[in-house]
């Protein structure tokens, strides 16, 4: 009895102390003050004049200032009511420029700014109160389908609810459910698919009718079949909001207005998918590497402007096999060989 009290309690010191912790920090950015500049109209033109940003504790990093940099003065425009994508390897800063946005973190350099106004003087509230976010994993919560989506915006009637939830693609799934839109979806929506647990969250995010809409890689954990399901939502979802898209699935992206290619924290080139193809520079070279190889070995294969690949089959190396070397692995784990070492004689 007295050790199971004593597991409990210190159990409850230790996550006493991470809320408290919580509880006295000073957030650098507080979302719910009042303060700052409350524009009278959003019309959702959005520009990143030469930003430079890094992200203030990696201690882990290179002391090199610049070897620090996420972004490294980057520069772009989206007007209102368009659609622009950014895509490029993991680590290329296309998910900071929409932490930026949202105003999670100030930039180090340079500006953001929404409808002329530097998002540093905007109220963090108004700001956020216009912009809808959907990243790669839906948060739900133990409540209600209902509860769930009017998270986004409390005061939104039953009607608005359905309407958010018709926009994206979720209603007819909702009503299917064993109460509708009052069924419980457990704990992080463990009762739901990865498909409507994201259709609910995109729901959640246009609820509030936001001005832009940020997409952070939102399909990208999804299966094929789920991930059309959603991108039909996604879709519905931008019409007349001005969009950003963070992509990892370049075949996701291709309508849109824009595409700006990143790469180690530089934007390298921008335009539509069949410019971007025409050049066959950063961007095509992505395209090319998504494609499915063919079974057969070929390697001769010609990109079109639509982003699909033709491969010609030929008859040479069919039969020849990449080669696997014993020591070259050894090699690659050499900075681990004190573990490893350990590790062999512990066993």
């Amino acid at each position: 009895m007295v050790g199971s009290l004593v597991g409990s309690f210190g159990s409850a010191r230790g996550a006493g102390a991470q809320i408290f912790y919580l509880l006295d920090n000073v957030p650098l950015i507080n979302p719910l003050a009042d303060k700052g500049f409350k524009p009278s109209t959003a019309n959702g033109n959005i520009e990143l004049k030469k930003v430079v940003f890094h992200y203030p504790s990696r201690p882990s990093l290179p002391t090199n200032r610049v070897s620090k940099q996420v972004l490294k003065g980057i520069s772009l425009s989206v007007s209102r009511g368009k659609s622009v994508a950014l895509v490029g390897q993991s680590g290329s800063g296309k998910s900071t420029v929409i932490q930026l946005i949202g105003r999670y973190y100030e930039v180090i350099d340079g500006s953001i700014n929404i409808d002329g106004s530097d998002v540093r003087d905007v109220s963090v509230r108004w700001l956020r109160a216009r912009i809808g976010l959907v990243g790669q994993e839906p948060v739900l919560f133990n409540v209600s389908v209902r509860e769930n989506i009017l998270y986004g915006r409390d005061e939104a009637t039953h009607d608005e609810v359905i309407e958010a939830a018709k926009l994206a693609n979720a209603h007819n799934f909702i009503v299917k459910l064993p109460k509708g839109y009052d069924t419980i979806v457990g704990e992080r929506g463990a009762s739901l698919s990865g498909g409507q647990k994201q259709r609910i969250a995109i729901a959640r995010a246009v609820v509030r009718n936001p001005v832009v809409l940020l997409l952070d890689e939102a399909t990208s954990a999804l299966d094929t079949a789920s991930e059309a399901e959603v991108q039909i939502a996604l879709d519905k979802a931008a019409e007349g909001r001005t969009t950003i898209v963070v992509a990892h699935r370049l075949s996701t992206i291709r309508n849109v207005d824009v595409i700006y290619a990143m790469k180690d924290g530089e934007i390298t080139e921008s335009g539509s998918h069949e410019e971007l193809m025409a050049k066959k520079g950063h961007y095509y070279e992505m395209v090319l590497m998504q494609n499915p190889t063919p079974m057969d070995g070929s390697e001769e294969c010609d990109v079109k402007a639509n982003g699909f690949i033709e491969f010609k089959v030929t008859d040479e190396d069919k039969d020849s096999k990449t080669k696997l070397s014993f020591w070259r692995i050894v090699g690659l784990n050499s900075p681990e060989w004190k573990s490893i070492t350990i590790g062999c004689i512990g066993s």
